[in-house]
């Protein structure tokens, strides 16, 4: 990150509180004596009641998790807690699990459905929030005009009705349990998030990474050295020049290697 947003406090975040009570509070505690409605927090039952869908999937996971064993339900618990400390893990204090690691119930169904809490659950009213709403509320705070990864390409203003990508720092296809984490989900330019970054790793470089909300970091200052160029002989203009970035070296590789910065 060029610049790390500074957070905001917005209702969106509460679907993930609710997610999270439905993976610790409901699935890991399903059992033969409660049906999955019974165990459900107000929220979630006025969205269970309402999204045929929801209830659908909801119970058929519910049923599955009933057979898993109490380590299984500890380390689904344990690990929904520990892949959502975004900072953490970024700093590499923390080791993040990953889904092959989990159980099969996992890798697939409560894989399937938490993704579609993102595509889904997030622009229908019953949920707190919007998407455009804390876009707008984020940028406007922060005074962004270009993309925070990049700094190169200009991006939707607070008076836009249009938004950026929400790039999963940690990508939602190999972290479910983070699929809506507003502080794994960082706006940035299309380039960045399809063209350069997608689903790679952001631990997979060396293990760290700047943490894309982090309150107080300087934004980095990137100094160009060019060597002579001669325009009609010299065919590769990127072995002229050479990058050097303020910040924490480990944490630019990453950088560098998520979105081919230099």
């Amino acid at each position: 990150m060029l610049r790390p947003y500074t957070p905001i406090v917005h209702p969106i975040a509460t679907l993930h509180s609710m997610l999270e009570y439905l993976v610790c509070e409901v699935w890991c505690k399903a059992n033969d004596t409660h049906t999955c409605q019974q165990l459900l927090s107000e929220d979630l039952e006025e969205l269970y009641k309402h999204l045929d869908w929801l209830k659908e999937e909801t119970d058929a996971i519910y049923d599955l998790c009933r057979s898993l064993t109490p380590d299984e339900r500890k380390l689904i618990t344990d690990t929904f807690r520990n892949n959502n400390r975004i900072q953490d893990l970024c700093n590499g204090t923390l080791p993040i699990v990953e889904l092959s690691d989990l159980p099969p119930v996992v890798q697939k169904e409560i894989k399937t459905l938490l993704e579609s809490f993102y595509t889904r659950l997030l622009d229908i009213k019953k949920v707190p929030g919007e998407k455009l709403d804390y876009y707008n509320q984020l940028v406007k705070a922060n005074k962004f005009k270009t993309c925070p990864v990049c700094g190169l390409t200009d991006i939707e203003t607070e008076d836009s009705p249009y938004i950026e990508d929400y790039d999963h720092f940690f990508p939602k296809t190999h972290y479910p349990l983070s699929a809506v984490n507003f502080e794994n989900l960082v706006p940035t330019c299309d380039k960045c998030n399809k063209k350069h970054k997608n689903k790679k790793k952001p631990l997979a470089h060396n293990g760290k990474a700047y943490y894309p909300f982090e309150t107080g970091r300087p934004e980095i200052e990137v100094t160009l050295d060019v060597d002579k160029i001669e325009f009609d002989k010299d065919k590769k203009l990127q072995d002229k020049t050479k990058f050097t970035f303020s910040g924490d070296p480990e944490k630019n590789a990453t950088w560098n290697w998520l979105y081919n910065i230099e």
